[in-house]
Formats: structure tokens, C-alpha cells, sequence
């Protein structure tokens, strides 16, 4: 039998009470073995060496007491009660009262259970979600300085270049250039290339790319408020 109250649940039993009594040997059960132990015929061990099996043990007697229980199904609710039972001054049928309200009391304690539950996963799902926006944001702050590395890198290359240049131009324009036009022809060559990466609308195209700085951020806020959806919460009303 069960009792619902919407989304919680609690299930209990109506059974009579038994007990198990010894089997008492009925007269014809102890003439009889009265009888084997006078011919021999009685004999378990000489059954256990003839078949390899010894006689049954009589059954145990199942009596039915006429005691009704009551008895909710246990899902782990502490403090509430959970068997009412017939005694021998006060009757089943007559506690009918104190029954409902237990049944009541332990879906209220199944409901409070799984609010408690709910409760704890929204914030444990909020705690990961938080989590896993810091790691992003910090992945990509090393993605953005690994950015600005590599450009620093380029225009640290390109001056270097430059500076060479000068320097040949200064100390060889009355000697020409002899074996140091190869290198002078390569050093342009390179700066162009290295100057063109470091155009603007290039620096712009590579960080879109990358999506380093995206117009609408997802990352830019962990507010509680934002990330909450819009039935957490509402669950236990």
C-alpha cells in the first residue's frame, strides 16, 4: 500500500503477526514411534548408512496470532516512527489516528530529505559551474599573454633587424657591399614578412581567430544570480 503527496512517496504493510512453534507429535506420531524403537525399525543412523540421507526433521509449526502491524517501508528518515502494532491492551483499529499522523509525519520527512538533497546538488552543480568558469578564465589568460608574447617576440625581431641594418649601412657605405649584400637582401626580406604580421588588421584577424577578447563574454561574470536556471529553487514549493 502506498500514500503519495506529490512527488514523495511512502510505502507500508498490514500483516498479522506469527510465530513458529516446535512440532508437537501428534498420539499417532508417538505410537508410532514407539513402535520402531521396539522392532528396530526406527533406527536414523542406520537410514544414514543405508541412503546417505537422514530423516527429515519435522516441519516447524507457523501459528497465526491474530496480531495486525502496521509497517512503513523504511527509506532512512530519522526521529519518525515507523511499526504500529496490535497489543495485548490496546488494539490496531483503534489507534487509526496515530497512524495517519505518522504516515503524514514520514512524508514529511521524505519530503524534507529530498528538498535537502535538491538543495545540496544545485549547489554542488553552481560550486563545478563556478569552478569550471575559473579554470576557463585563468586557460585563457595564459592563451592571451602566450598572444602577446609571441607579438613582443616579432617586434623585439623586427628592431633587432633594423638595428643590424643600420649598422651595416653606416659602416659600409664608402666600401660597398661586397659579401654582406646576401644578408642585407634576407634581413629586408624578413622584415617585410615580420612587418606585415604585426599590421593592425592582421593583430585584429588573429585575435578573432583565437577568440581572445569576444564581444559578448561568457566568461566576464560567475554571479551566482546569473547561473542559477530558472527552476532551481522552485522544486520544494
Amino acid at each position: 500500500m502506498q500514500v503519495t503527496s506529490g512527488e514523495d512517496q511512502v510505502t507500508f504493510s498490514l500483516t498479522e503477526r506469527t510465530e513458529i512453534d516446535s512440532h508437537v507429535p501428534a498420539l499417532r506420531e508417538l505410537a508410532g514411534a514407539e513402535r520402531g524403537r521396539t522392532d528396530g525399525t526406527l533406527n536414523p543412523l542406520a537410514d544414514l548408512r543405508r541412503t546417505g540421507y537422514r530423516c527429515a526433521e519435522p516441519a516447524p509449526v507457523i501459528r497465526f496470532t491474530g496480531f495486525l502491524m502496521i509497517r512503513i517501508a523504511d527509506q532512512h528518515v530519522r526521529g519518525t516512527r515507523l511499526i504500529w502494532r496490535d497489543g495485548n491492551t490496546r488494539r490496531l483499529e483503534n489507534t487509526t489516528g496515530d497512524v495517519a499522523d505518522g504516515i503524514v509525519a514520514y512524508l514529511a520527512g521524505i519530503r524534507a530529505r529530498r528538498e535537502e538533497l535538491e538543495r545540496f546538488t544545485r549547489e554542488w552543480r553552481l560550486s563545478e559551474t563556478l569552478r569550471a568558469l575559473a579554470q576557463a578564465r585563468e586557460e585563457r589568460e595564459k592563451r592571451r599573454r602566450d598572444f602577446v608574447s609571441r607579438y613582443t617576440a616579432i617586434l623585439a625581431e623586427i628592431t633587432e633587424l633594423e638595428t643590424f641594418l643600420e649598422l651595416v649601412q653606416r659602416r659600409n657605405s664608402a666600401n660597398g657591399w661586397g659579401e654582406l649584400a646576401r644578408i642585407v637582401i634576407w634581413v629586408n626580406a624578413r622584415l617585410t614578412t615580420l612587418r606585415r604580421q604585426t599590421e593592425p588588421d592582421r593583430i585584429a584577424a588573429a585575435l578573432t581567430a583565437e577568440d581572445l577578447f569576444p564581444e559578448i563574454d561568457d566568461l566576464a561574470s560567475s554571479s551566482p544570480d546569473i547561473l542559477v536556471t530558472p527552476d532551481d529553487g522552485a522544486s520544494g514549493s
